[in-house]
């Protein structure tokens, strides 16, 4: 059962949402001012600097917020004229000039938006090209530590539920100039009405003609005027609270509905008859919930919407209040009375519209830090400058070497000393999480070693560029990853691609039969996230395919961790037989569980709780009855007699 913070339990009904809004909320809050004002800024001029056009949605909100005073104005004028009787040819002149303001204003409006928008969008794309630039200039270690995985995760989550953390805001930013800007103009044409509010009119007495009467109408107003901030403000962040959940709600509810439709997780709902507990989370409790906050969110907006409303109306019948009053007693003309009861509506809806954006903008504030949190990330792997040559004789060596993960006590290597050298074939056996896909990263520079070193050539690797140094390594992870791409794309990995080494490769790897069933050849899209008639291809293919890549790559060293584990014995025994025959002359490492399909590799490493305990050949280890490799080696072997 789930807990909240105060240890409280909850209803079992309902549903464990991390509530984003409020961790966002707290950071913000937690941040200093000046740090949150220097942060926006700083995000400000980087929108601007990558999408310049962004710039016009700004300007355009406070275009926008002047373009109602020319009515105002010029109604007020226009209304006074006819009062006093003036004939057309002295009113025309008016009413061209409002009407060609009106055609400017909505001409640049059209203008800022057509440019605006793709401005704004082509902001969208570039932000999220940072983020991906960002993080693949990451060394591989930063990449893999949790908390960089952390900063991520809620950058994306708050993509997700917030938006664009550079495009929101300037959003905001438009709608805040718009409600100062109306606020401006307004007080600008609301000023003469100061100049007289506070004046009595010879002749006449009473409260009523009273400075007293503006200042208590004017304390009502300032009153008001807080209130209105304040509760649009708060409205906001608790609406913006209430969508985050419901969000979050909608996200698992798809996650279930996706899981659903994929033919990958079909086996498992029906043998494991799942139907039940599934439609139980997705259908139930999401179902309740989601309603549930729905009206919230519907009650939460009519209710703002209906308090705001009423509270301009009151501070409006004080303002109506005075400026009739004063009218009455004739200090204010017929025209001034609209110019200033249509300016002080524009005082209400810009005010609104300040509160509704400050509330947005501070929601919108933790989006910029977690970007920048990704943007600020440096490599921490110092590159050299020495080239690597893959022509080259090669020989690295494990000099003394340990490593431990960020973060962790417990050594993941220890004291490792071996030397591989060009043409050599290598098999590394142990147990799961005995060292040997740790020994494969610290060799490939994806890590650097907690001590010792490792040489290239008796060069320390750190004194090679790091690109360079990579380019020696084909690599399998046992985790490797395809893509959705052309199969000739995946197998190239980038650059023009060589049919005629990619169907070497391909055939050499075993893929040749499946190739065949493909009409388009190398040109057959994989998977269907980029294209309608993609292909799925099972895991012993993708394997297949991973295998052809690396051979495609042609670098002097090669690695196979696992690479067969989704292959059947024969297959796995054909693929081993191609790469020995295409590693002649190169370096190889092969990491298996299998022991027999090692049996061609010249020497065999054998590591053991993060230690490498055995080295050498597979007849000469297999005389040591109390050594690890004969452990190994018969528990595997036994099941072939």
């Amino acid at each position: 059962m789930n807990k909240s913070n105060q240890g409280k339990t909850r209803d079992k009904k309902q549903i464990d949402i991390n509530d984003s809004s409020g961790r966002d909320l707290s950071y913000a809050r937690r941040a200093s001012v000046f740090s949150n004002l220097r942060l926006f800024f700083r995000g400000m001029r980087m929108a601007f600097k990558e999408s310049p056009l962004a710039l016009t949605q700004v300007l355009r909100q406070p275009i926008s917020a002047v373009a109602p005073f020319v009515n105002i104005y010029f109604s007020a004028l226009i209304l006074e004229q006819l009062t006093n009787m003036a004939d057309f040819a002295q009113i025309l002149p008016n009413i061209i000039w409002a009407v060609g303001l009106n055609a400017l204003f909505y001409f640049v409006n059209w203008t800022f938006d057509k440019t605006g928008w793709p401005g704004m969008q082509a902001l969208y794309i570039k932000e999220q090209l940072l983020t991906s630039r960002a993080v693949l200039s990451l060394d591989y270690e930063t990449l893999e530590d949790t908390e960089t995985q952390k900063k991520l995760s809620e950058l994306h989550e708050h993509w997700m539920h917030r938006g664009s953390p550079l495009q929101s805001p300037i959003w905001d930013l438009s709608g805040l100039f718009g409600g100062l800007c109306s606020l401006g103009m307004s007080f600008y044409f609301l000023w003469p009405l100061f100049r007289i509010i506070f004046v009595r009119q010879e002749g006449a007495e009473g409260f009523l003609n009273s400075p007293w009467l503006a200042v208590a109408v004017f304390i009502f107003i300032g009153i008001g005027v807080g209130v209105v901030v304040y509760m649009s403000n708060l409205m906001t962040k608790k609406w913006f609270a209430m969508h985050d959940k419901y969000l979050k709600l909608e996200g698992i509810f798809h996650y279930y509905s996706k899981m659903l439709e994929d033919h990958k997780s079909g086996k498992e709902v029906r043998v494991y008859a799942q139907q039940d507990l599934i439609e139980h989370h997705a259908s139930d409790k999401l179902q309740d919930e989601g309603v549930t906050l729905q009206r919230r969110l519907g009650s939460s907006q009519a209710l703002q919407t209906g308090l705001l409303a009423i509270i301009g109306a009151i501070l409006g019948f004080g303002v109506y209040l005075l400026i009739g009053i004063k009218g009455l007693f004739g200090f204010i003309t017929i025209g001034a009375i609209v110019r200033y009861m249509g300016s002080f509506l524009q005082v209400v809806n810009g005010l609104m519209q300040i509160g509704g954006n400050l509330g947005r903008l501070d929601a919108l504030i933790p989006g910029m830090r977690y970007f920048f949190d990704i943007i600020d990330l440096a490599p921490k792997h110092a590159s050299g400058d020495l080239k690597a040559d893959p022509k080259g004789e090669i020989t690295v060596e494990f000099r003394d070497v340990s490593f431990k993960y960020p973060q962790q006590e417990a050594y993941a290597l220890r004291h490792v000393n071996f030397t591989l050298r060009g043409g050599e074939h290598l098999a590394i056996v142990g147990e799961n999480g005995s060292g040997k896909t740790t020994f494969i990263k610290l060799l490939c520079r994806l890590y650097d070693p907690t001590e010792g070193e490792i040489l290239l050539n008796g060069v320390n690797i750190r004194d090679y560029d790091e690109d360079e140094y990579r380019r020696l390594f084909s690599v399998v992870f046992q985790d490797y990853q395809l893509f959705s791409l052309k199969l000739g794309e995946n197998v190239a990995s980038g650059g023009e691609i060589d049919e005629e080494s990619a169907l070497l490769c391909l055939e050499e790897a075993g893929f040749t039969q499946r190739l065949d069933k493909m009409p388009e050849g190398l040109s057959t899209w994989l998977y269907r996230e980029c294209a309608e008639d993609g292909v799925e291809i099972s895991g012993g293919e993708a394997q297949k395919l991973a295998l052809a890549r690396a051979l495609y790559k042609d670098a002097p060293v090669i690695v196979l961790d696992e690479p067969t584990a989704s292959l059947d014995p024969i297959a796995e025994a054909a693929v081993y037989a191609g790469f020995n025959r295409f590693a002649q002359g190169k370096a190889a490492i092969y990491i298996s569980h299998r022991l027999s399909s090692c049996r061609f590799c010249e020497k065999v490493a054998v590591f053991e709780a993060g230690e490498l305990v055995q080295h050498g050949g597979h007849d000469d280890l297999i005389l040591d009855g109390e050594g690890k490799y004969y452990e190994l080696w018969n528990a595997q072997a036994k099941y072939y007699v």
